[in-house]
């Protein structure tokens, strides 16, 4: 048996899954990389900061904006606020983690799509060659970035928690990792990077909100 195991400001991993010799076993493997994967999330939010801070202050600088920059700089307030919730509910979530003394994972599907979703007399999750051991987050995470503009996610985690309970640490990561800001690439052609930029945004207005509302309900407690 793997035990993950929080203490003392430090995440240890031990036993074995005895899924294979010592070496070759790739439950144990994964493990691990679910620990490091995540760990490495944690520390990207710095570079992410700099590097928005940096391209905010190069575009300031233009005489002349192209629209797409225009689009981008007139809007950093929502990227902001999403890096400022990140590096601070990270070190929340850190100790939610401590207190609890350990992490959920499973096989997760990895690549989950509407298209994978087979219904006749009954339901069946197809195409499972990426399928890996990690957090269960990670694939409601893959399907809403993939979906954002049709998926009410509100409403499936509904649906998922009359199966599985979220826990707090759980969700915390979860707005966390949805927060989690990728590098804006700029092209020659103005139209596509509008388009691009357009819909990310859109995308980090609905990660606002699902912040905001979980501010909120702290604010009850």
């Amino acid at each position: 048996m793997i035990k993950v195991e929080i203490e003392n400001n430090k995440i240890e991993i031990k036993g074995h899954a005895n899924y294979d010799d010592y070496g070759k076993d790739i439950v144990c493997a994964s493990v691990s990389s679910i620990v490091i994967t995540t760990i490495n999330a944690i520390i990207e939010f710095d570079p992410e900061s700099i590097y928005y801070e940096d391209l905010n202050n190069y575009i300031d600088t233009k005489v002349f904006m192209s629209p797409s920059e225009y689009l981008l700089v007139s809007n950093m307030d929502v990227i902001y606020y999403l890096l400022d919730f990140s590096k601070e509910k990270i070190n929340i979530w850190y100790d939610l983690l401590k207190n609890k003394k350990s992490i959920k994972y499973s096989l997760i599907h990895n690549n989950l799509d509407t298209s994978h979703l087979i219904e006749n007399n009954n339901k069946y999750l197809i195409s499972w060659d990426k399928s890996k051991q990690d957090m269960p987050i990670n694939d409601i995470i893959k399907l809403y970035q993939d979906n954002y503009y049709d998926l009410d996610l509100e409403e499936f985690l509904r649906e998922y928690e009359k199966e599985y309970k979220i826990d707090e640490d759980e969700y915390l990561l979860f707005l966390i990792k949805l927060a989690n800001l990728k590098k804006i690439e700029f092209t020659r052609n103005t139209y596509k990077d509008c388009y691009n930029i357009n819909n990310y945004l859109v995308y980090l207005r609905k990660i606002v909100v699902l912040v905001q509302k979980y501010k909120k309900n702290l604010n009850k407690v």
